[in-house]
């Protein structure tokens, strides 16, 4: 395979459909992927403590083409491994859904990118408390 890149197979068509690059410099190690609710987003996590956004979307927004999956993102918001990765999905204000991204990390922390139109804009982040509780038999 190449050095940074997502495949992606079409098991409607079983062929690979596409090839996304998803990094510049080395070939990072995919530990898991999540699929958003509506199918229209996933992410990866990865060796390097990074999240990657994928979307189905019009290739450089050029809405003549078709759809396709597109990378979108990639942030590294953790300063220790990543444990686990989730979409959640929320109303906004003006009551429209709007997804969240969250991870978890060996760092104690879980963070939350929020998005209007699924980019990775803005992150909250938020330190756990590491709770000590010993069962006796």
């Amino acid at each position: 395979t190449n050095i940074g890149y997502l495949h992606i197979f079409d098991h409607q068509k079983s062929q690979w459909q596409k090839v996304i690059q998803v990094s510049e410099q080395h070939k990072p190690k995919i530990l898991y992927q999540s699929f958003a609710s509506n199918s229209e987003y996933f992410a990866t996590m990865d060796d390097d403590w990074c999240v990657t956004l994928i979307k189905i979307d019009h290739l450089y927004g050029d809405v003549t083409r078709p759809k396709e999956w597109v990378f979108s993102g990639k942030i590294r918001s953790h300063t220790l491994p990543i444990r686990s990765i989730s979409f959640g999905e929320s109303l906004g204000e003006n009551g429209e859904p709007y997804l969240r991204l969250f991870s978890v990390g060996d760092d104690k922390k879980v963070v939350a990118v929020s998005y209007t139109h699924l980019t990775l804009p803005t992150i909250y982040s938020v330190q756990i408390s590491v709770v000590a509780v010993s069962f006796k038999k």
